[in-house]
């Protein structure tokens, strides 16, 4: 007989990634139900299997169907069944116990030491058909939305954590405002709770409680807990505590506003086992209930490595299409070969001075603070890849004229240093308007964010600049090399680096970790950044220096008054397509204005810029 063969979304092998697959249809043997899956919910274990976690390396044996949040419809009945029927509407208890243990025979199963998860132990309900024992089906009222059902897994949780004690009248402190702990301020509040409070660092998300019910939704990162406490009413501390977060700086702040006797019911996954001062429970004679510790959400990001890959291929086609003029047989420089000892100084200063917040950030404030650096500059050095094919793309064509058509150099190198800072200008303005909501999503489910200050206004504007600041240095040092000016000019890179390292360490001690971090690298910036352009000017140019620091005051000013009309929450976090689209949205505008602007500005420089782009246009 040929067997029925299903589509469902597997863990095919240890590793990141899921697949869709054909699999058998599960028979169901005795005592067992066939359910027809109508509908599922993605759970945050689903999300760590996705992952491959260390939690989910462990307890997961691929090949394996996943998913446990669900509801659907009875299929078919095991041998030996009774009391259900062939099209009732059910769900499933996803947590299949032995019946023979200590707790099973007293009636605690949720405790039993065997328990074999669907989706994580066994085949689950990402699939066209679920298989399970009689005794988990869990029959539910036709009256009742099936998307809300899909997701009564996840609403249990919420509903069992709250419910371990008493609440009426009593004042609730929960950490956390995930889904769970979201549904939780309802949950509390219709139980009776006098006072719900509930912190988190997402704004969305306080919202989305807010909405649910809370009394006050706290952003930690910027509202003390003990003063909202007091505006609440609240003498002595809450009564009860609610962790969902998994956060060990979560749980160590609500023991400290915990009142004498309170008691605290835990549900967050941790990452990782957390110290807690056993003095201070013992001391005001807390209960702590379910401690659930688990796997390590990991920060490691691979993102910038595709806008790397597109600008090598971008660059080798682009140059090979309209660079014919290149020699690649050519003779090296000579010129710079003499001048080695100078050329390893200005590299070695720049690997340096590249890796200098990092290493002391980790090293001064710890990794914490240093992966907060890291969320930054993922998404501010995405950015600055698109500079960086801009700017490589006329490399070619500056270090030709430079040697046959000096003239002819100064007046393409001007047109494309205006148009390089205009480009630059624009990016780093949408990005400093828009990347606040982007970094609260991206972050809302690390779980040290509550130990360390993701999403900062102040960061914004720091990076911001650091990261202009580096961009303008890049023309001036383009001349550098391509007059091989090394050995006049490695003070300045020698002086750059010693600057950045003093004043960044000094100022990490004195201030915020990455601000002090950020603060060292903006002076030795704008140490660079002055001396190069003077150096230039005078020495290459022959000309003055004001011309290029009116260009950079007057897209500064445009920068600085778009970023304090808009802010730097430019939206709000709904999603990450709705950020992109604000953002593109608010980037024609913000463009045309530097345009309109530059070409103001600069009209002798830029007047010939559309016939450039016409000319490039007609030849295409």
């Amino acid at each position: 007989m040929t067997q029925k063969m299903m589509d469902a979304i597997v863990k095919p092998v240890a590793g990141v990634g899921l697949e869709l697959r054909r699999v058998p249809v599960p028979v169901p043997g005795p005592g067992e139900v066939l359910i027809k899956v109508h509908k599922t919910a993605i759970c945050g274990t689903d999300v760590h299997i996705y992952d491959w976690t260390p939690w989910s390396a462990e307890h997961v044996k691929p090949p394996m169907v996943i998913g446990h949040e669900y509801v659907g419809e009875i299929a078919e009945l095991g041998a030996g069944v009774t009391g259900l029927e062939v099209g009732m509407r059910v769900s499933g208890e996803g947590h299949i116990t032995c019946g023979h243990c200590r707790n099973c025979h007293t009636g605690n199963i949720q405790w039993c030491k065997n328990t074999h998860s669907v989706g994580v132990d066994r085949d689950g309900a990402f699939a066209e058909y679920v298989c399970i024992p009689a005794s988990n089906v869990i029959i539910i009222d036709p009256s009742l939305d099936e998307d809300v059902v899909s997701f009564f897994d996840a609403f249990g949780n919420a509903t069992h954590t709250a419910l371990m004690f008493n609440l009426v009248g009593e004042d609730v402190l929960i950490t956390g405002a995930g889904p769970i702990g979201v549904i939780a301020v309802g949950i509390c509040k219709y139980a009776g709770a006098r006072r719900v409070v509930i912190t988190d660092m997402n704004e969305y998300r306080l919202d989305l409680a807010r909405k649910m019910g809370a009394d006050a939704a706290v952003n930690i990162g910027k509202e003390d807990i003990t003063e909202v406490m007091h505006k609440q009413g609240l003498v002595e501390g809450f009564d009860v505590g609610l962790e969902m977060s998994g956060s060990g700086a979560a749980l160590k702040q609500m023991l400290s506003v915990m009142r004498n006797g309170g008691k605290i019911s835990l549900l967050g996954l941790g990452n990782g086992p957390i110290s807690l001062d056993m003095n201070l429970i013992i001391g005001k004679g807390l209960t702590l209930l379910m401690l659930l510790i688990s796997d390590n959400l990991l920060l490691i990001q691979f993102t910038y490595m595709v806008p790397t890959f597109f600008q090598v291929v971008l660059m080798y086609w682009y140059v090979h299409k309209n660079y014919p003029w290149v020699n690649w047989k050519g003779k090296p420089n000579l010129k710079a070969l003499s001048q080695k000892g100078s050329v390893i100084i200005h590299q070695l200063s720049q690997v340096i001075f590249k890796n200098t917040d990092t290493v002391i950030l980790s090293i001064i404030k710890g990794m914490r603070y240093a992966s907060v650096y890291v969320v930054y500059m993922l998404f501010y050095s995405n950015f600055d890849k698109i500079i960086q094919i801009f700017v490589g793309g006329i490399n070619f064509r500056l270090g030709q004229l430079f040697h046959t058509e000096k003239e002819r150099f100064c007046k393409v190198y001007e047109l494309y240093e205006t148009v390089l800072y205009m480009l630059s200008f624009i990016c780093h303005t949408v990005l400093a308007a828009f990347i606040l909501p982007f970094i609260t999503l991206y972050t809302m489910n690390i779980n040290d964010a509550t130990e360390v200050n993701y999403v900062s206004s102040l960061y914004v504007i720091l990076f911001t600049a650091a990261n202009l600041l580096t961009t303008l240095k890049h023309p001036n040092l383009q001349v550098v090399n391509i007059a091989g000016k090394f050995d006049a000019t490695r003070t300045h890179a020698i002086v750059e680096m010693v600057v950045n390292i003093s004043v960044s360490v000094s100022m990490t001690f004195l201030l915020d970790g990455i601000i002090g971090c950020l603060m060292g690298t903006i002076v030795a910036l704008l140490y660079r950044v002055t001396v190069t352009v003077i150096y230039t000017r005078k020495n290459i140019f022959g000309y003055g220096v004001l011309r290029e620091f009116k260009k950079i005051l007057v897209n500064g000013a445009l920068c600085a008054g778009i970023i304090f009309l808009l802010g730097t929450q430019g939206c709000e976090a709904r999603s990450y397509l709705y950020i992109i689209g604000r953002a593109c949205l608010n980037a024609l505008w913000i463009a045309a204005a530097f345009i309109a602007v530059n070409f103001a500005v600069e009209w002798n420089t830029l007047k010939v810029l559309p016939q450039i782009v016409l000319r490039n246009i007609r030849r295409r």
